[in-house]
């Protein structure tokens, strides 16, 4: 059951106070033992108590309102003197978008949720796992594997971008960057393989990585290294082959920041083109299936170090 709302704040009736209604398509769910669900919520997903009907001798209540992920949910527990009898969930899935499906997954796993479906790649490019609660509700956690934006604000048309929070340090995904040998294991997408990485870790220092195609066609990538911060930031580009012997033609710049985040590492790799035609040269070519499959790779050589 659900209640739509027009615009993205509404106010509740004035009984509960004025409580912002957050969202645009709100649930609101009648499980038996709504305040034990509201408990339940708070552990499993960090739900927020914004409003809640007091309840009668019988431990009920008409309505509790939550935050639950940036949106309102409302529960009740069934009156059936009213005409209201209780019904098991079904038909619908809760479904939470979600930055750090690992972390959220173990806190709600923790917390007493069931697993009906365990996390998996999906056909639509996320990780997604489904759980059930104890009230019966079916809940989905979904984190897209690629945040990516084909035209940020101000640059033109010319920059592509890939996020991620892995949950690995940040000094293990500079060190996958930066040591020759592990950059082999991981900087080609499969079955593409980096036969050769020398690297000159070092403002002015050079870059020559070396990319073999199935078919034995060698990818030559040479550039320099223009940033270098020790586990926090590099900044690569392929306007010179060597400093400062200009490139035939220079196509972009790389962006990389490692920063801290909820244990792991925010990782960010903003891709900066001369033209917008070469911006969309790139995204032709598959930048977003490209990067995003090597960053898996990345991810997963960094998690064993």
């Amino acid at each position: 059951m659900a209640e739509t709302q027009e615009g993205a704040e509404t106010q509740e009736p004035s009984s509960l106070g004025a409580v912002p209604v957050k969202g645009g398509a709100i649930a609101y769910l009648q499980v038996d033992g709504a305040m034990k669900a509201a408990d339940f919520y708070r552990d499993a997903f960090g739900a927020e108590l914004a409003a809640a009907h007091p309840v009668d001798e019988k431990g009920r209540t008409m309505h509790v309102h939550l935050y639950i992920n940036g949106s309102s949910v409302m529960l009740s527990d069934a009156f059936p003197e009213y005409g209201h009898a209780h019904e098991a969930p079904q038909g619908f899935t809760m479904t939470l978008q979600v930055g750090d499906i690992d972390a959220a997954w173990a806190r709600a796993v923790a917390a007493g949720a069931d697993i009906v479906m365990p996390v998996t790649e999906m056909f639509w490019g996320a990780r997604y796992g489904q759980l059930r609660d104890p009230f019966g509700v079916l809940w989905a956690l979904n984190q897209p594997k690629i945040v990516a934006s084909a035209e940020p604000a101000g640059d033109g048309g010319r920059e592509l971008v890939i996020t991620r929070h892995i949950a690995v340090p940040r000094a293990a995904l500079y060190r996958c960057w930066t040591e020759p040998e592990l950059l082999k294991q991981w900087f080609a997408p499969l079955p593409y393989t980096t036969p050769v990485a020398e690297l000159d870790v070092r403002p002015g220092g050079a870059s020559r990585i070396v990319m073999r195609g199935p078919d034995g066609v060698d990818l030559p990538n040479p550039g320099i290294f223009l940033e270098v911060v020790p586990n926090e930031r590099l900044v690569m580009t392929d306007a010179y082959t060597q400093a400062w012997l200009p490139s035939e033609k220079p196509f972009m710049t790389i962006v990389l920041t490692f920063e801290e985040e909820d244990g792991g590492t925010r990782y960010t790799a903003r891709v900066l083109h001369w033209t917008a035609a070469d911006r969309q040269s790139h995204e032709d070519m598959g930048f977003h299936q490209g990067w995003g499959q090597v960053t898996d790779q990345l991810a997963a050589l960094a998690a064993t170090l």
